[in-house]
């Protein structure tokens, strides 16, 4: 690999191992794709990210990060009770806002 050669010179002076190495170096040469998508529902950008995972998983894709923002969203998880909300659903829907019940911590 020779992604950073003046760097992987200074990784063959102090990395004695050589399976370390090559570690080091696949580490150093990994991408990041940045996908810029301005605001996106919640419920459309959590399709989108568990898919991103799951094709991650299986080495489909590099690693990526979302940059994006939600439309006013308060979202509930495992604990939820409806006393943690300060107004209705109602009252938030008037707002604009969305309410979602999560399966995980948020």
């Amino acid at each position: 690999m020779k992604c950073f050669s003046s760097l992987e010179i200074e990784i063959q002076r102090f990395v004695t191992s050589h399976d370390l190495k090559i570690k080091v170096m696949r580490l150093l040469c990994r991408s990041l794709e940045v996908l810029k998508m301005g605001t996106i529902n919640y419920l459309d950008a959590l399709k989108l990210q568990e898919k991103l995972v799951s094709d991650r998983k299986l080495g489909k894709i590099s690693d990526t990060l979302l940059s994006l923002q939600h439309p006013p969203t308060y979202t509930l998880g495992k604990r939820r009770t409806d006393h943690n909300l300060l107004v209705s659903k109602d009252e938030l829907q008037s707002m604009g806002a969305e309410l979602h019940y999560t399966e995980g911590e948020t």
